[in-house]
C-alpha cells in the first residue's frame, strides 16, 4: 500500500515537472522602423472541411499612426501529411503591421479564432517589440521613456549618430543609435561621489586635476599683541592637486562628434606652498638676527567649489589652511589661521590631447 503510494506522489512530480519545462515561451517579434512585419499564426485541423472563424486584436493604444488598414488578415490552407491514417492540415492567418505603426513600447498581438460553430474562442499571442540597433530621432528617444536609458555608460559618436551604452528602466544592459540632426543636443547628465553605491564609476578614471591658487587672502590676526589686518597675496608659487569628492557633470554631444562637457563639484586641494618668513611674522627670529629673511615650505589644503569646462577649471577655495613642514614654519603668525581664494585648475588629459595633436 506504501509502495503504491509513493508510486503516485513520483508519478504526480514527474507530471508537474514535465508541464513546467514544457511550458510555451513567449514568442516576440521585432518591429523595424519604417519596415513593414508579417506575423503568422498557425492554427491546426483535424479536417480539411473544418472552418475557421478568426479576429485579429492588437494593442498598440499609444500609437497616434494606427490605423484599421495598417493590419489585415489573410489566410490559405496547406495540407501538411498524414498521420494515423488521419489528415492534419492548419491554416496559417498572417497580421501584416504596416511601416506607419510603431510600438512606443512592448506590444501584444492576439489572434482569436475558434473552429466551425465551437462556443467559445481560443486565442494565440505574440508579442511585437521595437528592434534592437536602430537609428533613432532624438525626438523620438527622449520621448519614448522605454527606448530612453536610464543610465549611460558609454557614448561613441560618428558624424551625426550616437551609440549609447547603458542600461534600460529594467535594469539590462542595452544599446541605442541616435541621430542627431542640425542644431539638435543630447545631454547625458550624472553625478557621482568618492563613497557610496556609485562610487566605482567617480574612480574610473581617478578625478583629479592641477590646480594652482595665486590669489589667497587671509584674515586679520592678532601677533605678538599687535593687530594685523586682512592680506591678500598673489603669485604661481603653489601648483598641486585637486581632488574631486562629489561631482555633477553634463556632457553635451553636437552633430559632426563635437562634445563638450561641464562639470561642478566639491574637491579637497593638496599643493605645495612657499612662504617668505621674517622678523615681523614670527617668533622665531631674534633682535640680532633683525633683517634676516627664510623661505619655507608649507603644504596647503582646503576645501575647493569648482566649475569644469572641458579640461579647464575655474576654482574657489572658500577655506583652506596651511601646514608646517619646519620648526620655524611653527612660529609663523598665520601656522594653523583659514584662509580662501581663488584657482584654476586644467584635466591631466589635456597634455594628452597637446602631445597628440598634429599639425
Amino acid at each position: 500500500m506504501k509502495t503504491r503510494f509513493f508510486l503516485t506522489i513520483i508519478i504526480l512530480l514527474l507530471a508537474i515537472t514535465s508541464q513546467g519545462q514544457n511550458k510555451k515561451k513567449d514568442i516576440i517579434y521585432e518591429k523595424k522602423k519604417g519596415e513593414q512585419l508579417i506575423v503568422p499564426f498557425q492554427v491546426d485541423l483535424e479536417n480539411p472541411s473544418d472552418s475557421v472563424n478568426a479576429r485579429i486584436e492588437h494593442l498598440f493604444i499609444e500609437n497616434p499612426h494606427d490605423k484599421n488598414d495598417t493590419i489585415r488578415l489573410d489566410e490559405y490552407k496547406k495540407k501538411i501529411g498524414n498521420t494515423d491514417d488521419k489528415q492534419y492540415f492548419n491554416v496559417t492567418f498572417y497580421a501584416v503591421i504596416g511601416k506607419d505603426i510603431e510600438p512606443q513600447k512592448e506590444a501584444n498581438l492576439k489572434l482569436l479564432y475558434k473552429i466551425n460553430t465551437s462556443k467559445d474562442f481560443k486565442a494565440k499571442e505574440v508579442k511585437i517589440i521595437q528592434a534592437p540597433g536602430l537609428v533613432y530621432t532624438l525626438t523620438d528617444y527622449l520621448g519614448n521613456s522605454t527606448l530612453k536609458l536610464n543610465k549611460v555608460s558609454k557614448v561613441e559618436s560618428a558624424n551625426n549618430t550616437l551609440t549609447l551604452t547603458g542600461y534600460n528602466q529594467s535594469g539590462k544592459t542595452a544599446i541605442r543609435k541616435v541621430e542627431l540632426r542640425e542644431g539638435e543636443i543630447l545631454g547625458i547628465k550624472e553625478w557621482s561621489a568618492a563613497i557610496g553605491w556609485n562610487c566605482r564609476k567617480h574612480w574610473n578614471p581617478i578625478p583629479i586635476s592641477l590646480i594652482t591658487v595665486p590669489f589667497k587672502i587671509r584674515p586679520s590676526v592678532k601677533f605678538n599683541d599687535d593687530m594685523y589686518s586682512s592680506s591678500a597675496t598673489s603669485g604661481l608659487t603653489n601648483i598641486g592637486v585637486n581632488l574631486d569628492l562629489i561631482k555633477y557633470q553634463v556632457d553635451r554631444y553636437f552633430v559632426e562628434a563635437k562634445k563638450s562637457t561641464h562639470k561642478f563639484s566639491l574637491g579637497l586641494l593638496v599643493a605645495p606652498s612657499v612662504e617668505e618668513l621674517e622678523a615681523t611674522n614670527t617668533n622665531y627670529f631674534t633682535e640680532y638676527t633683525k633683517g634676516t629673511k627664510s623661505k619655507q615650505l608649507f603644504i596647503s589644503t582646503g576645501l575647493t567649489l569648482s566649475y569644469s569646462y572641458n579640461d579647464l577649471s575655474f576654482v574657489i577655495v572658500p577655506i583652506g589652511w596651511d601646514i608646517t613642514t619646519s620648526s620655524l614654519g611653527k612660529n609663523w603668525m598665520y601656522g594653523g589661521k583659514r584662509w580662501w581664494g581663488f584657482g584654476i585648475g586644467i584635466s591631466p588629459k589635456i597634455f594628452s590631447t597637446i602631445l597628440n595633436s598634429t599639425k
